[in-house]
Order: C-alpha cells, then sequence, then structure tokens
C-alpha cells in the first residue's frame, strides 16, 4: 500500500540513507521541541493570557502547507516525525473504512465530498476502495494542484466549508480532523448548515470530534466540543455510537428514514 501524500513513498520500501538521515533529523527536531516546550510552556502561557494570539484559518493552514509540503506532519502532528505521523494514519485509515463498511457505505455508487483534503490521504483510501465521484476540498489551494496530479478523475477545489457556501449534493460527506480547526462558533455553525444542506435526502455525514464533555480550547486555531453541539446543529438527524479514532470519535450522521 502507497500513503497519499507521502512524497512518492512506499511504506513497504527498505529506507535509504537519505531517508534514514531524514528520520533521525526529525527526532532531533522533536527531542528539541519537548525540552524547549517543557521549559517555555510558563512563559508561553503568560504570553497568551497579555497578548492572546489571533488565528486565520487560511494563513495557519498555507504557512503549515507551504512549509511541510507533502508530509503527513502538515496535516497531522508537526511535533512529531513523519514515520510516527505514517503510523497514526495508517491506523486511522483502517479504522475509517472499517466504520463505513458497517454504515453500509459503497463508495462505488456515492457521489463524496471531503472537507479538508489536505494532502489526498483520505482520497487515496476511497480511489483504492472503488471510489469515482470525488470532490475534495480545502480552505487552501496550496496542496490542490499537487493533489490533482495524483488523483486523475478526481476533483479538488479551494473552499472554506465555513465561509463559503458549497454547490451540489452529495451522498457522503467526511470531515475527519477539521471540525476542531473551526474555533468561531458562528463559523462553526455556518460550516455544520453548509454540509447539512447539501447532504443528499439518505446521505452519510462522518465527522471525527474529541472525547470531551465540555467545550474545551486548548490553543488558538483548536477546539474540542461535546457532541451535543453537534446534535444542536443536526437536529432530527441519527447519530451512530461513537468510534474510537485515536484522540478523537468518529460519527456518522444521517437523517431518519
Amino acid at each position: 500500500m502507497r500513503l497519499g501524500g507521502v512524497a512518492g513513498r512506499s511504506i513497504e520500501q527498505t529506507p535509504d540513507f537519505g531517508i534514514d538521515m531524514e528520520n533521525k533529523s526529525d527526532k532531533r527536531q522533536n527531542v528539541l521541541y519537548r525540552i524547549r516546550k517543557l521549559v517555555l510552556r510558563p512563559f508561553w502561557q503568560l504570553r497568551d493570557i497579555i497578548y492572546p494570539p489571533k488565528y486565520h484559518p487560511e494563513k495557519y493552514w498555507k504557512a503549515r502547507h507551504r512549509k511541510h509540503g507533502f508530509s503527513l506532519r502538515g496535516v497531522g502532528n508537526w511535533t512529531r516525525s513523519n514515520e510516527e505521523n505514517e503510523e497514526k494514519y495508517i491506523r486511522e485509515r483502517a479504522i475509517f473504512l472499517d466504520f463505513c463498511k458497517k454504515q453500509g457505505i459503497d463508495f462505488k455508487s456515492v457521489r463524496i465530498l471531503d472537507v479538508g483534503c489536505g494532502t489526498g490521504f483520505f482520497a487515496e483510501a476511497i480511489r483504492e476502495n472503488g471510489g469515482t465521484d470525488y470532490l475534495g476540498i480545502d480552505i487552501t489551494d496550496e496542496l490542490l494542484e499537487g493533489v490533482a496530479g495524483k488523483f486523475p478523475g478526481f476533483r479538488f477545489k479551494k473552499l472554506d466549508v465555513a465561509k463559503d457556501e458549497m454547490q451540489g449534493e452529495f451522498d457522503l460527506i467526511i470531515m475527519i480532523s477539521v471540525a476542531q480547526h473551526i474555533v468561531d462558533e458562528k463559523r462553526f455553525s455556518f460550516a455544520m448548515q453548509n454540509i447539512r444542506r447539501h447532504l443528499s435526502e439518505n446521505g452519510t455525514f462522518i465527522v471525527t470530534l474529541w472525547e470531551t464533555d465540555t467545550y474545551v480550547h486548548p490553543n488558538p486555531h483548536v477546539v474540542g466540543r461535546p457532541v451535543t453541539y453537534f446534535q444542536k446543529e443536526f437536529e432530527g438527524y441519527w447519530f451512530s455510537e461513537p468510534e474510537r479514532f485515536g484522540s478523537k470519535n468518529l460519527y456518522a450522521i444521517r437523517k431518519y428514514s
């Protein structure tokens, strides 16, 4: 199996010297970051209280994608090595595919929207499992040209789901590790209603959210919302039982039939 967006490198390949050096460099950077974080955390916290940082979603993700390119550190945990992020994403891919199977979803026969397509990781999982009618949207176009080249026949578009009205109707909408980055509540509500309006009558919305009983906002670009926030936006819809997905839960949401 080849990972989408990991610079064309297969996980079965025997690492060459250059990749080994890259991994060692990642580990050194990771150790240094953790030491800095431990020592400087009190000063960072005080700074953020005095001068609350501002989060501009499009600028933030454009800069992050530009820095990391198609490495999964860009869309995953940038403080971890490429190898650690790959291992995490491989586990999550298996959970996602198994969850879709449990929900009776056949990629071959549905119109698919991938909100926050990033490096195209889940686009590849969908294509390898028969999906053909696919649209990926992202808040920045930094990676879109490269992603489109990797997946001929799939469509990709720059669109902010929390600000721009979508077009079309979809049988499956997925939003993997994205909702927690919509930190403004008005934008969050717009995004959820945007998705609701464009989900087909018998369609399924698959979304990840943190397992939390209270609203938390640990840093400027991340929030954690209880499932009740989503239930409010999708009043009258059916929610599946949660499926553990790393540090989050997967939910399937659809209209009651």
